[in-house]
């Protein structure tokens, strides 16, 4: 008996009202958006968002923040420095290299003690478990002596500019005051009780080059 295309079409036909079962290939899944993974392969798990404070995993959106800003910022003070040498300018000039380098000084002053303001009213995230206790201190010895340096740095660099007799001005905005009771301070062990100009640049340039190997 001959078999018509209508007859071909409906041997293919599931019968009226019975289910149809529709088949997954083998060895592959649905993601979330309904499309088939391969062998093997997970769904991605979704990473939480940076919070703005810290947690106990992880520093927040404002410390990280403040740490590479800062570290951006002694980068380029160590090039305008450079820049500053082999400038021929006497004075300093709002803009140039030896004016923004000391404006900028005093703004990582400024970054440097809220970044220790919020250290102080925020949760540190735990070290990890496999740290050594020696390695612990170490990390804080070093971690103190990074404060330490991002304080007394601008302020060196803020009572070299003192010395010199020059004032100088926050990026053309206002005039910064002089450091007259850092200078003038007694110490002992000082020909004269007190720094001179040459020793406050090389206690300068000494102590940031002691932050760049930290």
């Amino acid at each position: 008996m001959t078999v018509g295309a209508g007859d071909r079409a409906e041997s293919f036909m599931p019968a009226h009202g019975a289910p149809v079962r529709r088949t997954r290939p083998t060895g592959t899944s649905e993601g979330r958006s309904g499309l088939p993974l391969r062998a093997g392969s997970q769904p991605k798990a979704n990473n939480p968002p940076m919070q703005i404070r810290n947690t106990a995993t992880r520093y927040g959106f404002v410390s990280q923040s403040l740490h590479w800003v800062i570290a951006i910022g002694i980068v380029a003070q160590y090039f305008l420095a450079e820049a500053a040498e082999d400038s021929e300018a006497t004075t300093i000039e709002p803009f140039g290299p030896a004016g923004i380098h000391a404006a900028l000084g005093v703004t990582i002053l400024a970054l440097a003690a809220l970044r220790l303001v919020w250290r102080l009213i925020e949760v540190s995230p735990e070290r990890p478990p496999a740290m050594k206790s020696y390695e612990l201190a170490l990390a804080r010895a070093a971690h103190v002596a990074f404060y330490v340096l991002l304080f007394v740095i601008p302020l060196s660099g803020w009572a070299l500019t003192t010395a010199s007799g020059q004032s100088f001005s926050f990026f053309g905005w206002f005039d910064l005051p002089q450091l007259q009771p850092v200078t003038q301070v007694p110490l002992p062990g000082i020909e004269g009780g007190m720094l001179s100009k040459d020793q406050l640049e090389e206690l300068h340039e000494v102590l940031f080059n002691v932050l760049v190997g930290l």
